[in-house]
């Protein structure tokens, strides 16, 4: 008997082959040699904008579709990237750190998942130079050693509200510090694979998150060498001061 298929598996298959065509067109390679080319003139900071350029994507992307489309069951959404990220590390011995590292909310390279589109417009309204960011209870921040950039898991429309408004503390929740995975992992533009058998795919990249956090986890390969890049209270939080 050949198994069928429900009309909800193909049109999961019809997607996953859709945003793999499109990803194709990605050239990860590209954006990272450009940030090659600055970190051999120490141009520290002007690679900490091209990151945060790939972050505020992520972040005013997610917002926009949810204003347009209500996008609230998004297989894709950014609140999956750390499960991707924990997909990677869950194999290795990596190091978290609990913390609580305040930061301007325009300092971190932030990732949020906006997925709410009213709570998205009432935290606008709501969150202003009278209302403090920080502390606030239900904030949770992720940031990913060496990679630079902060997932957040709780906190999401508030946070986003002062970002847009350029004002706010905000924290830093957790420290997943996964560079023990470089000896063991690569990003090859599509895939994650093993670096000591590059036949096989350690996780497929299905969506431009995906392959952004790909980009991302390569640009820190190369941060990791290059100690001055990173915020004091990370490099203390870290022991790579």
């Amino acid at each position: 008997m050949f198994k069928t298929k429900k009309f909800k598996e193909i049109e999961l298959e019809n997607k996953i082959l859709k945003n793999k065509i499109e990803n194709a067109s990605f050239s990860p390679d590209r954006f990272i040699n450009k940030i090659k080319d600055l970190i051999e003139s120490n141009d520290f900071s002007s690679v900490k904008h091209l990151i945060k350029t790939l972050t505020d994507y992520l972040t005013l992307k997610e917002a926009t579709h949810c204003l347009l489309r209500n996008n609230t069951h998004s297989t894709d959404k950014n609140d999956m990237l750390l499960w991707t990220i924990y997909g990677l590390y869950r194999n290795f011995d990596v190091k978290t750190i609990d913390c609580d590292l305040k930061f301007s909310i325009n300092e971190l390279n932030l990732i949020l998942n906006t997925w709410n589109e009213d709570r998205i417009v009432s935290n606008i309204k709501g969150i202003n130079s009278t209302n403090i960011l920080y502390p606030c209870n239900n904030i949770r921040n992720y940031y990913i050693y060496p990679l630079d950039i902060v997932i957040c898991g709780g906190g999401n429309h508030s946070q986003f509200s002062a970002k847009l408004k350029l004002e706010g503390e905000s924290h830093i929740s957790q420290i997943i510090d996964i560079s023990n995975l470089y000896s063991g992992l690569e990003f090859d533009g599509v895939n994650f694979i093993d670096i000591n058998n590059k036949n096989e795919i350690v996780k497929s990249c299905d969506n431009e998150g995906e392959i952004i956090i790909g980009t991302l986890f390569e640009i820190g390969r190369l941060l990791v060498k290059h100690k001055v890049y990173f915020d004091n209270k990370i490099k203390k939080a870290t022991k790579n001061d």
